[in-house]
């Protein structure tokens, strides 16, 4: 009876015309969405790509002029010098920039570049509010986030249209707009007491119409998860395959989890016996308090409770840190030096590199404890919403999301640690030759520290995202009725008994009118 029910109920969607359209609307809602998250990705690589390309001219600019300094002190026959601090290239027969490993340590930036994987597209996240890449230099590493846009209000209003949307606001709708009259529809059509004539099981009724609707929505699922993936997941920057493909199968069992929960839901609005209007406004009020409500309202707990001290506070303890190294400086010469650092006499020059050391130290011990305090404060952020993602399956699902997509604010995290890690490499590489006055050559270009982000092993992820999608298929399967029925409690058998009775009279007046 099962499949007899199954097959009737698709065939019953394939010829309802709000039904189709309805899928219509939801694939093309994939399809753009799949589109704009990988226009985003790519504008995100582009620009990424563009600094790095811009950085790498600038450091084989200077590497020339270096050469060229080189074969000129090798004709002449007379030893190399320091070039004195400068903004400016030095003239032919003077000594290159890139001689001064002070001047090279600021001026030729690393880029440290945070990749994208294969299904950065799928889940935008912070892609739209923090950069790909950082410019490392000798500066505080302070300086690194200078341009980073966590708190730009555009980007947080508008957000990115992609297929983490569809899934988390738009694919529920559509769930819940195929589900809300599954046995209040039949029972107002008149059609339910005809079915339970026939010894239906309400469980069994139930169950087919619910697995012809997941059916066809796990199949648009699937049909669009494949199609984006095709198109978006390349494997970019350091990626496999086989990497991407083991997150497409974590995306497929978040989205599925996230479906049936919804599905459950449905069904159990319909044990409540309302009508077809009620169950909708039902649904309806619980898709508003699950997926809009209730993750506004721990995001706001989370920021009331645990406010982060804002990023013009780190300026301002940066500017206040700079002014009180330079406060013992002599005013005219430190003005002077400042225009005209090319011009530092010898004498002064070992003072003028102290300074600039000292300046850059003083401000990273005095932002150290605001910067703590700023991370300190988001890692309870995260930990209060990680403590109470349980309360809406929306919350789970855009975690896991969004940790699969490898566009968590967590792998924000490790990526800016190993950032800072890389930068006191790089400090200890060109401050000693700086303090020293050791003259660079070109043949220590290529020694240069490089940046390679580790990326975490693909079994922390899964172990990451599983629990929460246990936990959320469990509550899924508590919210799902265990006892399916039109009436309450057990008067459901008196139902079937009283189908039988009619049933029997019908047969015995049949009988009657024969014989007459």
């Amino acid at each position: 009876m099962f499949s007899v029910i199954f097959r009737h109920e698709l065939q019953q969607l394939g010829k309802s015309r709000p039904t189709i359209a309805l899928f219509f609307l939801l694939v093309a809602a994939f399809v753009f969405a799949a589109w704009n998250g990988e226009r985003a990705v790519e504008k995100h690589v582009r620009g990424t790509q563009l600094v790095i390309d811009q950085q790498a001219a600038k450091k084989q600019s200077w590497l020339d002029d270096l050469i060229l300094y080189e074969d000129y002190v090798a004709e002449q026959g007379i030893p190399m010098q320091i070039a004195p601090p400068a903004y400016r290239p030095a003239p032919y027969g003077k000594p290159a920039l890139g001689t001064n490993a002070g001047t090279v340590g600021e001026k030729v930036e690393d880029v440290a570049v945070l990749p994208p994987n294969g299904l950065s597209a799928f889940s935008v996240g912070q892609l739209d509010l923090q950069r790909g890449y950082s410019l490392i230099n000798m500066k505080s590493k302070f300086f690194i986030s200078d341009n980073y846009e966590i708190e730009n209000p555009v980007n947080l209003s508008t957000g990115t249209f992609d297929i983490s949307f569809v899934v988390l606001f738009l694919l529920p709708i559509f769930i819940l707009a195929l589900t809300y009259d599954l046995l209040s529809g039949e029972r107002e059509a008149g059609t339910l007491a005809l079915i339970q004539t026939q010894r239906v099981s309400m469980r069994v009724l139930m169950a087919a119409k619910i697995c012809a609707r997941a059916s066809i929505f796990v199949a648009v699922i699937l049909f669009s998860g494949l199609i984006a993936f095709a198109y978006g997941a390349t494997g970019t920057i350091g990626f496999g395959f086989a990497d991407s493909a083991m997150r497409l199968v974590l995306w497929f069992a978040a989205v599925l989890v996230y479906s049936f929960f919804w599905f459950a839901l449905g069904v159990r609005v319909n044990m409540f016996r309302k009508s077809s209007e009620a169950n909708a406004t039902i649904l309806s009020c619980a898709w508003l308090s699950l997926v809009i409500i209730v993750p506004t309202l721990v995001s706001l707990v989370a920021t009331s409770l645990y406010p982060a001290p804002s990023r013009m506070m780190l300026k301002v303890s940066q500017r206040a840190a700079f002014a009180e190294a330079e406060a013992n400086l002599d005013e005219t010469k430190r003005k002077f030096y400042i225009e005209h650092a090319e011009m530092v006499p010898d004498e002064d020059l070992e003072e003028y590199t102290l300074s600039f050391v000292a300046r850059q130290e003083a401000m990273d011990i005095a932002v150290e404890p605001v910067y703590k305090r700023f991370e300190q404060q988001k890692e309870k952020q995260e930990k209060l919403v990680d403590t109470f993602q349980y309360a809406s399956p929306a919350i789970v699902v855009q975690l896991a999301l969004n940790d699969i997509s490898g566009t968590s604010s967590s792998r924000f995290s490790v990526y800016l640690q190993q950032v800072y890690a890389y930068h006191a490499e790089r400090k200890d590489y060109f401050l000693p030759k700086y303090i020293n006055r050791q003259i660079m050559t070109s043949d220590m270009f290529s020694e240069f520290p490089e940046f390679k982000y580790v990326q975490e092993d693909i079994s922390e992820l899964i172990y990451r995202v599983t629990f929460p999608l246990f936990l959320l298929l469990v509550s899924t399967l508590l919210i799902y009725p265990r006892r399916i029925s039109v009436v309450q409690g057990d008067a459901s058998r008196d139902l079937y008994g009283a189908n039988d009775a009619i049933a029997g009279l019908g047969k015995q007046k049949a009988e009657n009118i024969q014989e007459q």
